[in-house]
């Protein structure tokens, strides 16, 4: 009877392997299922990227409650796009077909009189009941691939979370019930060989007829259908049937577009006293220059659509503008576009070297945050698709050509090919999440996967031209199992690493990553054995095995290798010292890196994304949203006149809360605010300035200007208000003001756009627009602290009667206006903010009755200390300037200068306010700046503080974070990569011989030393990157921990060699030449099969997953730098005694070395050899096999290495 494990017999199977193999085929369609499951998932999001714990997730899910915030927003134009263009209204009528209602418009079957109805209006009602049902399901169209399916001549839809429906030629929707897995299949392909096509189904409606309740209460259960059942007649034919569209979900919640907001605001900004005519060509003129840059081109004429996605859309924005690629249906909105006549984008070629195509100029053209989520998704699929083809060719080519055999051929790369599909239904078991980052991952495991099937392959080629094929597998499984573990183990700590990082996309990589290595072990161990057990591979025993070994291991690999062995070692001072100082001095551009995660520089340059922003932003205006939403406290909201009205005829007005009134701010007002913050926007920022943003939206933007507080505009300006608090419920629906349901507070929001694809640091840019706004805040709370100083001191006369000087500023309603744009520029950042808060405390303080001249009832005078005519007076006469200043009922002080004497200004003034702290320091900002709008309402006194704030949100913030994120991530996965790997190496260097003491195992000289050599190629590639300014993505972060990982597996395999040779006496030297010619050649060949099975990835048109490629060809490169040649010198070094096991520390070299024991395969061994095998290995692993150096008697047995 055979002793082999794998060729004992097994009753209907034959022998052990064929059962394996049997176990292994019947048990991976669940992997392919969850594979299947993981990518029917895949979806992208940006502010999915950080965890929901961070302030801004928080912020940008808190505003979504509230507002329609452009996160959402998909803008929509083509060449030629104008409101006189047939095929733009065609368009907008079809889209406004897919809007969901917001109320309930479906009739009672028992209040309709069907037989008072049209045709068509019945047709109406129907197709209306028939979408309500479709948003509740969220149903979809799909290609018609799979029409009478079931024999029923039915039409399939798809809805929620992937359910399948269809509808029959007589009206009747039905869910199909049956199971979408191996299983499912099995027994449907039974069924179909027994009784044909039939489809198990639950009924849901019929449309497109009357039924009755009866008849529908009997066919609610699930029902079996069959071919054999009667369908309509031609003549008949179910307009729900002919046009499955009907049953669909509306996919869009709301549509503006341009001429609909131009002829809106046409009318809000007509101005008063002028002709009809003129008054509406003003009106539209000032319209136009208001939409410029959001919906309108400069030149007037091209427009755009703007539109927002409904729940249903949401699920899958692919199935609302996907292009259709990979089998899946085209998106509705392109959809839609075709049938008006407008081109859809070219779906991509799927070859590795393809690029789409150039875009026609009548193309639909789509910008927005959805579209770069749908984007990532499509580029993650091209790029499965593209690389999974040459992985594959890759693969196949190098197995072949290391092993001239097809069945190793085909074994190696089904060990990667299944490794790399359960590694992804990993993640669909675990209802984990696929995005465009996992999607690397597939590739990642396949080629480490085919990297352990060569070096098992080897060591079965070994043992075959040993002991001939009976029992090859279990030999050299006996023999892998240890190094190809401890490969796994050491890459899946270099993954896990990864997982520390708060990037979501990255986290999820490392863990998924980690898993998905260690399973691949499971086909390394059993398959490939099993699969070359029974069938196994034409290596012949030779007949002098000596004779073909030695001939190997002289490769001319080998006898380079050997060569610049024979040079480290001669030199090792200098080629140690040179490694180190190349380390410190690349690593010093550590310092320099810089990260990025910004959408849009995901994409190469040629993919449609790209193209389309490019054009929209030339064309329109900038597209990266960012939300400004200030919130008003009910303590500084003034009631609207009605609500004042009311509270005085009912009596509960008192005389107290009418005082208090006079300290808040009116309705026209806060849009004044609005306004003022708006403007200071687009003044620095804008095309005048800064060029970063575009025009801004806001509830100013559909009101006419507000004019200025004085007497002219007095009388105007209570129009406006009234005016304003009658439109109230309208602004609210405009989606820019709302009213906090938590504290009551109002928010108006301000949305503005950045320039996607500039080089705008964006967190430099919030640090910077905080720099603008937040002076406009503060000029809101020193008004009313200013005014309630007056007011509150008792035995005064109140502000209504009094006079302000302000001191350290010029007025800024003088004829010379300060122009924030050239400030900003000269880099005059302070002035900036001083004239902001000038102008919003100006405006704010003649609002409540203040007038420039001491004749006033209530007088503001402003002091420039630099201009003023006064300066003179206070120079040469205090007591006349001391005079002048006791006039004023109250001193502010915004600025210092050595004229104002701040003790005798206090001490003459009956009130005095230190105003000099309103340039806003982004250091030292206020702590409720980073609290959510829940904490701050929880904190005690944030809301008497903070009456008005500013929360910033939107993609810039969730960017800005994620940006900072991801640096101190790379930092962090690097730190961990490197603990969790040198204390595997601290053990693995240790003692393990008996007795057993647990201090002897553990080497920290030995594990800290042998880490040089594995963070050589992080450091030397990162910080080359930081001195040379190329920016660290999400791709480039992904290799850190990976790199370090694969590192270490050469390492081990070069010291296992290294401490084997000292073990049986050879000295230090010769210990490194066995090692060289025992694992160089195959070092170089993991280094290969790895590094171009990387590269592969380097064809990607997405930018993360290129990088990755890229990066870790050229990490495995240095790598391989590292450990033939960095490590190689140390351990010729006397730092090499700490890597030897403890009491074997020989030295050097010896007066002459037996060329004997290295070449020949019958010499006679030293006298001094011991007979023990025990240390020929690090730690604990097998210490003989073809892998292994055994000096046990007289003759030494040698056998080829790698």
């Amino acid at each position: 009877m055979d002793s082999s494990f794998l060729a004992r017999r097994v009753p209907y199977f034959g022998n052990r392997a064929v059962l394996i193999l049997c176990l292994i085929f019947f048990l991976y369609p669940f992997g392919t299922y969850g594979a299947k499951l993981a990518l029917q998932g895949m979806k992208n999001d940006m502010k999915d990227w950080l965890p929901d714990g961070f302030t801004e997730t928080k912020d940008l899910a808190w505003a979504g409650r509230y507002f329609v915030t452009d996160q959402g927003f998909v803008l929509l134009s083509w060449q030629g796009c104008s409101e006189d263009d047939e095929r733009f209204r065609t368009f907008v009528k079809k889209l406004e077909r897919e809007v969901a209602p917001n109320t309930s418009l479906e009739p009672t079957s028992n209040t309709t009189d069907e037989t008072k109805l049209t045709a068509d209006q019945a047709l109406r009602l129907e197709i209306e009941r028939a979408r309500r049902i479709g948003d509740q399901l969220g149903l979809y169209t799909i290609p018609d691939d799979l029409e009478d399916w079931g024999g029923r001549q039915e039409r399939w839809l798809k809805g929620r979370n992937n359910q399948w429906y269809f509808i029959t030629p007589n009206g009747e929707l039905h869910q199909w019930v049956g199971r979408e897995n191996f299983l499912g299949w099995a027994n449907r392909f039974i069924q179909r060989l027994i009784r044909g096509k039939h489809v198990t189904s639950r009924y849901i409606d019929t449309f497109g007829e009357i039924k009755s309740i009866e008849t529908a209460s009997t066919e609610s259960a699930p029902a079996e259908l069959s071919a054999t059942e009667t369908t309509t007649t031609a003549a008949q034919r179910n307009p729900f049937y002919e046009d499955p569209r009907k049953l669909t979900a509306r996919v869009l919640k709301s549509i503006t577009s341009g001429p609909d907001v131009l002829n809106r605001l046409t009318d809000q900004l007509q101005p008063l006293g002028e002709e009809s005519e003129q008054r509406t060509a003003e009106g539209r003129r000032r319209a136009l220059e208001r939409l410029k840059g959001i919906l309108y081109a400069d030149n007037g004429e091209l427009t755009g659509i703007m539109v927002t996605l409904s729940e249903a859309g949401l699920e899958d924005p692919r199935n609302v503008l996907g292009r259709g690629i990979l089998g899946r249906p085209r998106g509705k909105i392109v959809d839609l576009a075709v049938e008006s006549g407008i081109l859809p984008p070219p779906i991509p070629p799927l070859t590795p070297w393809g690029k789409d195509p150039p875009l026609a100029d009548s193309v639909l053209r789509a910008g927005g945050p959805l579209v770069d989520n749908v984007a990532i998704d499509e580029e993650g699929q091209i790029t499965l698709v593209r690389l999974v083809g040459l992985s594959i060719g890759l693969g196949i080519v190098l197995s072949y050509l290391c092993f001239r055999s097809f069945q190793v051929t085909t074994a190696v790369f089904l060990v990667g090919a299944m490794s790399a599909v359960v590694s992804l239904g990993i993640v669909g078991w675990t209802n984990g999440n696929v995005d465009a980052i996992l999607m690397s991952m597939p590739s990642l495991v396949y080629v480490l996967g085919i990297s352990g099937a060569v070096h098992i392959v080897n060591y079965y080629r070994d043992a075959v031209r040993e002991h001939g094929v009976a029992g090859a597998s279990e030999r050299a499984l006996s023999h892998a199992w240890w190094p190809c573990t401890l490969a796994a183990v050491t890459t899946a700590l270099g993954l896990v690493s990864l997982n520390s990082s708060n990037v979501l996309p990255i986290s999820n990589f490392g863990l998924y990553s980690a898993i998905g290595v260690l399973a691949s072990l499971v086909f390394l161990f059993a398959f490939l054995p099993a699969a070359m057990a029974v069938f196994p591979p034409r290596f012949r025993k030779p007949a002098n095995t000596a004779e073909s070994t030695a001939a190997e291991s002289e490769g001319r690999v080998a006898q380079f290798w050997e060569m610049v062995g024979r040079f480290v070692i001669r030199w090792h001072w200098p080629v140690t010292l040179g490694c180190v100082l190349v380390m410190v001095a690349i690593g010093i551009g550590l310092t320099k890196v810089q990260t990025s995660v910004k959408l849009l520089k995901l994409f190469d340059p040629s993919a449609k994304v790209i193209k389309d922003y490019a054009w929209i932003e030339d064309q329109i205006g900038q597209l990266v949203p960012m939300e400004l939403i200030v919130h008003f406290s009910p303590d500084l909201i003034q009631p609207t006149r009605e609500e004042i009205t009311q509270r005085r005829e009912a009596g509960t007005l008192t005389d107290e809360q009418r005082h208090d009134l006079f300290f808040r701010l009116n309705t026209v007002e806060r849009v004044e605010v609005v306004g003022l913050i708006q403007a200071a926007v687009s003044e620095v920022f804008g095309d005048d300035g800064q060029e970063v943003v575009g025009n801004g939206m806001s509830v100013a933007s559909f009101l006419p200007d507000v004019p200025f507080p004085n007497r002219a505009g007095k009388r105007t300006r209570g129009i406006f208000d009234q005016r304003i608090e009658q439109a109230m419920d309208q602004l609210l629906a405009e989606e820019y003001l709302a009213v906090d349901d938590v504290d009551d507070h109002e928010l108006w929001r301000i949305s503005i756009r950045v320039a996607a694809l500039s080089d705008v640091d964006y967190g430099a840019f919030v640090s910077e627009l905080k720099k603008v706004v937040e002076p406009v805040v503060l000029a809101c709370r020193y008004r009313e602290a200013i005014l309630r100083k007056l007011d509150d001191e008792p035995g005064t006369v109140g502000y209504q009667n009094s006079k302000l000087l302000i001191l350290g500023m010029a007025n800024p309603g003088g004829k010379e206006q300060a122009d924030l744009a050239a400030l900003w520029k000269s880099g005059r950042i302070g002035e900036c903010q001083s004239a902001l808060f000038a102008k919003t405390l100006n405006r704010l303080l003649h609002a409540n009755g203040y007038r420039q001249t001491l004749r006033a009832k209530q007088t503001l005078f402003w002091h420039d200390p630099q201009t003023d005519k006064f300066v003179e007076l206070m120079k040469d006469s205090p007591e006349k300037w001391a005079e002048f200043a006791a006039r004023f009922d109250c001193l502010v002080l915004a600025a210092d200068h050595p004229l104002y004497n701040l003790s005798a200004l206090q001490a003459r003034s009956a009130h005095f306010v230190d105003v000099r702290s309103h340039q806003f320091d982004i250091t030292s900002q206020s702590p409720l700046t980073n609290l959510t709008a829940k904490q701050r309402h929880e904190k005690p006194g944030a809301t008497e503080k903070e009456k008005i704030r500013v929360t910033y949100t939107g993609v810039v913030p969730i960017v800005y974070k994620a940006q900072h994120t991801l640096l101190n991530s790379l930092v962090i996965s690097i730190f961990w990569a490197f603990v969790m790997i040198a204390g595997v190496m601290v053990f693995l260097l240790g003692n393990w011989e008996r007795p057993f003491k647990p201090l002897r195992t553990i080497n920290l000289s030995g594990g800290a030393l042998s880490m040089l050599p594995n963070v050589f190629p992080v450091v030397l590639v990162f910080g080359a990157m930081g001195h040379l300014g190329i920016v660290v993505d999400i791709g480039s972060m992904m290799c850190a921990g990976v790199a370090m990982g694969v590192a270490v597996d050469d390492t081990i395999h070069f010291l296992t060699w290294f401490r084997n040779g000292v073990t049986s006496g050879l000295p230090r030297h010769e210990a490194v030449i066995l090692a060289y010619r025992r694992v160089g050649a195959a070092m170089t060949q993991t280094t290969l099969i790895g590094g171009l099975g990387f590269s592969v990835l380097s064809f990607s048109t997405f930018t993360p997953t290129q990088r990755f490629g890229t990066l870790m060809l050229t990490l495995l490169s240095a790598a391989l730098i590292g450990d033939l040649v960095m490590l190689p010198g140390l351990l010729a070094s006397p730092l090499g005694r700490f890597f030897c096991p403890p009491g074997r520390r020989t030295a050097p070299r010896a007066q002459k070395l037996d060329t004997a024991i290295i070449n020949t395969t019958d010499a006679a061994a030293p006298a001094d050899t011991p007979a023990s095998t025990e240390g020929l290995a690090i730690g604990n692993g097998p210490t003989t096999g073809p892998h292994t150096t055994r000096l046990d008697g007289p003759h030494r047995q040698r056998s080829i290495g790698q």
